[in-house]
């Protein structure tokens, strides 16, 4: 069974969804499905564009999607809908 691959928009879609209500790094890669080096560019990018956002958490980091990455979250998935 071939994998369709995903464009940036559906990735960053996918950690978004993810970090929703707070996760760790770790947590956030395999639910994506990134390896650390391709989380690490996003993550990078998705907090300087200031969608996701990053706490401190009992001596742990917990990743989680801003306002502004909700507010992305529902515009990307009104986008999808109306192109299928």
């Amino acid at each position: 069974m071939k994998r369709n691959r995903r464009d940036n928009f559906q990735i960053v879609s996918d950690i978004l969804s993810c970090a929703a209500k707070g996760v760790s790094k770790a947590v956030l890669m395999y639910k994506a499905g990134l390896s650390s080096t391709q989380m690490d560019r996003y993550v990078e990018a998705l907090l300087r564009s200031e969608l996701l956002e990053v706490l401190q958490a009992e001596e742990k980091y917990v990743y989680k999607t801003t306002t502004k990455g909700k507010i992305f979250l529902e515009t990307f998935g009104e986008l999808a809908r109306i192109i299928d």
